[in-house]
């Protein structure tokens, strides 16, 4: 009997094994479905510029008729930017126009022979460098008061002038006193010059040839250029200067006081030096003259 059940029951068991692998497959089938829906749907999300996928949807078992899903695209499309507006350049601002250097004022030209008394006053080509120049009785001088500088300075200045003979009338007040003032005359001068070279007369009345540095109302100091020094105790008196290539002549009243030769001098202005002692005691030149030397 028990064997005969056995035998009886033996197609059922067949039947319910295969049912059961049908089953296992068809799972398989739908679990794989849903693994392949899966990674479809993970690369599209990681490729959305990329062409519509067509997906097929497995939803427990697998299907003929495939299902087309087109996925948009994440990325907007840039938006329009549009072209700046024209903006005008600047006009141009003219340049300032140059505003030319004054022109340097002429120096005199002296024509030889050359002759002023100063009669008419201090007139061009004469130029009053510093000092307040007028003429008295006894020529052309300079005034001060006790806040003034003690000396003035009168030129004529021609860079041209060359060989001539030099003629003044010197007066100096006061001789022998304290208020006796100094006086020269300088030839050859060039502003440009270091040194030029006067004819000196100073306050105890000693002559000689000299250097100076300057005309600044100060004046300073005078060193000589030879080492002869004449002294002559006069209040009045004609003062003249040879002045002829590089030789330099002085006389006083016609008598020779001193003579040299110094290259480097050969042309130059003339100027008259006064320098005041005290508050109406200044030196004064009159009756100048300038001859030409051949």
């Amino acid at each position: 009997m028990t064997h005969d059940k056995d035998s009886s029951n033996a197609p059922k068991k067949v039947f319910d094994f295969f049912v059961g692998c049908a089953q296992i497959v068809s799972t398989i089938i739908g679990i794989i479905g849903l693994i392949i829906s899966f990674i479809a749907l993970v690369w599209a999300v990681k490729n959305p510029n990329a062409v519509p996928q067509i997906i097929n949807i497995i939803s427990g078992e697998a299907t003929a008729t495939p299902r087309i899903i087109i996925l948009p695209s994440d990325t907007p499309l840039p938006t329009y930017t549009p072209f700046p507006t024209y903006t005008s350049l600047p006009t141009n601002t003219p340049l300032p126009t140059n505003t030319p250097y004054p022109t340097n004022t002429p120096k005199p030209s002296i024509s030889l022979p050359f002759k002023d008394d100063f009669s008419s006053g201090i007139n061009p080509p004469w130029c009053a460098y510093s000092g307040k120049w007028l003429t008295t009785s006894s020529g052309a001088t300079i005034t001060i008061n006790d806040n003034d500088n003690e000396a003035g300075a009168l030129i004529l200045d021609d860079p041209t002038l060359t060989n001539y003979r030099l003629r003044v009338n010197v007066h100096s007040p006061h001789v022998l006193s304290a208020c006796q003032g100094n006086l020269g005359v300088v030839v050859r001068y060039q502003p440009e010059r270091d040194q030029n070279l006067i004819f000196f007369m100073n306050s105890a009345s000693r002559f000689y040839w000299g250097y100076i540095s300057s005309l600044s109302p100060d004046f300073g100091s005078v060193s000589p250029v030879t080492d002869v020094m004449k002294a002559n105790i006069i209040s009045d008196f004609v003062m003249e200067l040879d002045v002829s290539g590089n030789s330099f002549t002085a006389r006083v009243d016609g008598e020779k006081y001193d003579s040299f030769t110094l290259t480097g001098y050969e042309t130059g202005g003339v100027v008259l030096i006064p320098v005041c002692g005290c508050v109406g005691s200044c030196p004064s030149f009159s009756n100048f003259s300038l001859e030409p030397i051949p």
